[in-house]
This record gives C-alpha cells, structure tokens and sequence, in this order.
C-alpha cells in the first residue's frame, strides 16, 4: 500500500481541505466560503479525471475486483455530488446576503 501512494495522496489532500474549510467556518460561515470552493473544487477535478479515466477503460477490469459499472456508478455520484458542492458554495444564500 506505501509503494502505491500517488494513487491515494490526493484523496488525503481533498479531506484536509474540505476539514480545514469546515474548521474555519465553524465560527464564521463568511470566512469559509474561499475555502470551501477551493477544497471542492480541487475534488471535482479528482472526481472528472478518476470517472473519465474510468470511462476510457470500461472494459477493463477494476483493480478493486468490484464490477466495473458499479465503480463507474460510485465515480459518477461523487462527480455529481462535488460539483453540486461546489455549485452551492459558489451561490451560498449566507455569504451572498453577507457581501450586499
């Protein structure tokens, strides 16, 4: 597992941003809103690589041993849910009504 870590690092690194983003809006919604785009914005773009990748090579058998569309079906939820958090922490209500 240590040899392969590229492959599991940015993960680590997307649940330290979205961590980080939640800790300094804990107090100050406002504050958190750079934050929040960023962190889940660097994970939509993890989600488009890792379901397309996926996509390219759906005949191939996933190192998981779990079927192929059913990994493609997980990937494809997280890209939809990591885009929609995006969406909304772009158009948050709260920060928007902040800033008028």
């Amino acid at each position: 597992m240590l040899a392969d870590w590229p492959s599991w690092l940015d993960d680590y690194i997307a649940a330290i941003l979205l961590l980080y983003a939640w800790l300094v809006g804990r107090r100050e919604v406002s504050r958190s809103r750079p934050y929040l785009m960023a962190a889940w914005g660097y994970t939509f773009g993890m989600a488009y690589m890792s379901f397309f990748g996926q996509l390219r090579n759906v005949r191939g058998v996933d190192p998981s041993g779990v079927a192929t569309p059913l990994v493609l079906g997980f990937k494809g939820f997280g890209l939809l849910l990591s885009v929609t958090c995006l969406a909304l922490a772009w158009r948050s209500p709260t920060t928007a009504a902040f800033h008028e």
